[in-house]
């Protein structure tokens, strides 16, 4: 956690003090002016921390509105980076080809003045849109074929959330939209792949309410994510109890048909600061023959479980939350987003149900995700199978 501390201090003090150096054009000649704008960047940087340590300490009177300005901040800041530094290097190319390639033809020249107001005007734009993509919560649809499925048996629907991040800034309203969303596909399963709260639940107690209102035929189950950690495992599996889901934590259930493994994000913790006194998740010779259901938060493989899985569902990576930074999701995860096939296993990561931190989303909209397993016969009559990109797409048919 130091070094995480240490990064995030680095990193977004270089981001504010570029911000500053950015606007000074725009200030006007007063010191006054300039030594309240810097003061009022720099006490943004420590914010976000101090704001989740009175959080987790059990002050949270006045702290919505103060983490609304310090996390809005926050992705205002990185768009408007992105967009001043994106200038910034078309001003540099352009110097230099009037400076070596092109000396004595007419080259444009771009101000200080006018690219940090068209920083600006961008940022502002893209993180109002933000704010509505936010809220565009996307039912994403997949259909997988199996022949796994039982006689009888045409279509199993599960149901995926993911990385809610319940607490200061994700509330009522947000998640009364997800539960609509998530009764509306009428899932035979409900999953949630980590992250479910960021808060402390005893402040949830509305919440746990509006998710017990859920009951799917087959039950919810929950794995933990990296912020069910951070929150307090303890306080974070009784919210998740409390919200009718069963939490499966390195263990296999059965659900209906189907065979559930759960894994903690043991990325997160240690067990008494003993790793090794983890137990490793074996499936028995019945679980093989069904179909193996695998959550566990974060995309990839995980040492506790090397068995191969049907289908695997995780989240954490957001797909980036804020475009451009997908493109550093993608380098830290080989399958940041939506649905692919390795090896014979299909996979899918969630873009998350909700926001964590700034609450916009751009060009990563939270989504809901619903998967039907249809049996193989069920698929010939009513599916299209599109073999090219492995995907497999429903056609329409009244009976499913």
């Amino acid at each position: 956690m130091s070094v995480f501390l240490f990064v995030y201090i680095a990193i977004y003090s270089a981001m504010n003090g570029y911000c500053y150096c950015r606007l000074l054009p725009l200030l006007p000649e007063n010191r006054a002016v300039r030594l309240v704008v810097s003061f009022l960047l720099m006490t943004m940087v420590p914010a976000p921390i101090l704001i989740r340590v009175l959080e987790r300490s059990g002050w949270e009177s006045g702290l919505t509105v103060a983490g609304l300005l310090a996390f809005s901040w926050m992705g205002f800041l990185f768009i408007f980076v992105v967009f001043s530094l994106t200038l910034d290097s078309l001003r540099l190319l352009l110097w230099v080809g009037k400076r070596f390639v092109g000396q004595g033809t007419s080259w444009p020249r771009v101000s200080s003045q006018i690219a940090s107001l068209v920083s600006l005007i961008l940022a502002g734009g893209f993180f109002a849109y933000g704010l509505f993509e936010a809220q565009d919560i996307r039912q994403e649809h997949v259909v997988l074929s199996t022949a796994k499925l039982p006689p009888g048996v045409d279509r199993l629907r599960i149901v995926q959330v993911s990385d809610v991040h319940l607490g200061l800034l994700v509330g009522e309203r947000t998640l009364g939209r997800i539960v609509k969303a998530v009764s509306e596909a009428e899932p035979d399963l409900l999953v949630s792949t980590g992250d479910l709260v960021d808060s402390s639940p005893r402040s949830l107690v509305r919440e746990a309410e509006m998710w017990s209102g859920v009951n799917p035929r087959l039950g919810k189950l929950a794995v933990t994510g990296n912020h069910e950690f951070y929150t307090g495992i303890e306080d974070s599996i009784y919210f998740t109890s409390q919200a009718g889901f069963v939490p499966l934590r390195d263990e296999v259930q059965w659900a209906g048909p189907i065979s559930v493994v759960g894994l903690d994000d043991h990325r997160s913790f240690s067990v008494n600061g003993q790793p090794g006194m983890q137990k490793k998740v074996r499936l028995s010779e019945d679980d093989r023959q069904r179909f193996v259901l695998l959550l566990k938060h974060r995309p990839g493989r995980n040492s506790l479980y090397s068995e191969r899985a049907d289908l695997q569902l995780s989240g954490h990576t957001h797909q980036g939350q804020i475009f451009p930074f997908g493109l550093v999701t993608r380098m830290i995860f080989p399958f940041p987003g939506g649905l692919s096939s390795d090896k014979g296993e299909w996979l899918y990561v969630s873009r998350g149900s909700a926001t964590w931190g700034p609450p916009i989303r751009v060009f990563s909209p939270p989504e809901i995700t619903i998967i039907d397993l249809v049996s193989d016969h069920a698929a010939k009559d009513q599916y299209t199978v599109d073999v090219s990109s492995e995907n497999i797409e429903q056609s329409r048919d009244e009976h499913l």
